[in-house]
């Protein structure tokens, strides 16, 4: 019996630089605008006045937790999910009645969904190949993106004779030589690992970038989203709870969800009176709505907490090398645990004694 093994994971040729398609592959950046959005499925809502907003050569990632919705919107931009109601308009025009096939959207899903019996070249020439563009010409047009995604050498291959991370490729390329004026991504790099993933993350960011076309990509993963877009849209509840640039996000989220959901968030009890929070002698203001007055929690960042010679008394319980920092977990003396992001340099002993202080900066915080 003969075992068959995917083919070993492998660094793609490097890609043509995008600049020498320009010519041929020309911008076809869309504006996209989603206008109270509802999408049921039954007594069920997944969407629920969804609106969203993007610019021409926009990459807007939809961010959040399973079931908020993020994918229903992405398809129902993609005409593969009808709307209750609500508006789709691209460059202005209504589309929310057109098939997907009348959309001129390119789209990259999480399973690669290559034809098995075709090879790389033949899907990427697919799409061209329903448009009725000449054979010598979508030739050309597929070798031009086969060479932009750093597989010009592979295109006579199947899939099953790609790596997944050639197979996204594949996909990427297939998606781009329609020349779409809008790009959907539906979580396309979740089943690659971790290194294929940001390698294969830089290059779509590359390619819309300097095709500057219009993009939304769907993802769970935060780093993801916060590394690539130029803007992120966190939802929960099929509506968008806040959308910002990444360094907003961090810096300003609106409510506690956001702040919990993106990135990391130390737990600090406290007590709010007006827009202040006094926690364990330092007082932070409150960013986001106003809070009733009484016991809150912060949500405090790692690199907000800093180790001191003199401070709040507190046990070393964990300490992890990250390369640049290092990540310290320590347990305050009335058992509150916290997260503390530092000099790698300075590495502390489980057991051992230290003080942390806050830095204070404004935060977050939800009722306790």
């Amino acid at each position: 019996m003969t075992t068959l093994t995917a083919p070993a994971e492998t660094p793609a040729t490097p890609a043509t630089p995008i600049e020498a398609l320009m010519p041929t592959v020309p911008a076809r950046a869309a504006t996209v605008e989603m206008i109270d959005v509802v999408k049921d499925y039954g007594n069920s809502r997944a969407l629920s006045g969804f609106t969203l907003s993007m610019r021409p050569g926009e990459l807007v990632a939809l961010l959040g937790p399973s079931g908020c919705g993020k994918t229903t919107a992405l398809r129902t931009l993609a005409g593969l999910t009808p709307i209750t109601s609500g508006t789709i308009k691209v460059d202005g025009e209504a589309v929310a009645h057109l098939p997907t096939n009348k959309r001129d959207m390119g789209m990259v899903f999480q399973s690669y969904s290559l034809f098995p019996h075709m090879t790389a070249m033949q899907n990427v020439e697919y799409g061209l190949r329903m448009r009725k563009v000449s054979k010598d010409e979508r030739r050309e047009r597929a070798a031009e993106m086969l060479a932009a995604v750093g597989l010009e050498a592979l295109g006579h291959r199947y899939a099953h004779e790609l790596s997944g991370g050639q197979q996204q490729r594949v996909a990427l390329a297939r998606a781009l030589v329609t020349r779409p004026s809008v790009l959907l991504l539906d979580e396309p790099l979740s089943a690659l690992d971790a290194k294929v993933r940001v390698e294969l993350r830089e290059l779509i960011r590359r390619i819309q970038t300097d095709l500057q076309i219009t993009t939304l990509f769907v993802t769970h993963d935060q780093e993801e989203a916060l590394a690539m877009a130029d803007r992120v849209a966190v939802m929960s509840d099929g509506v968008i709870r806040q959308i910002g640039t990444p360094e907003e996000l961090y810096s300003s989220p609106t409510s506690a969800f956001v702040a919990d959901f993106v990135g990391l968030s130390n737990h600090v009890p406290g007590t709010l009176e007006g827009r202040t929070i006094s926690a364990y002698g330092t007082r932070f203001e409150l960013l986001g709505d106003d809070l009733p007055d009484g016991d809150v929690v912060a949500l405090v960042r790692p690199e907000d907490v800093t180790f001191s010679p003199d401070g709040v008394p507190s046990t070393v319980l964990t300490s992890s090398f990250l390369g640049s920092m290092r990540r310290t977990t320590v347990r305050l003396d009335d058992n509150v645990i916290l997260t503390i992001q530092h000099d790698a340099a300075d590495a502390r002993t489980p057991g051992s004694r230290a003080h942390i202080t806050f830095s204070g900066r404004p935060v977050s915080a939800q009722a306790r």
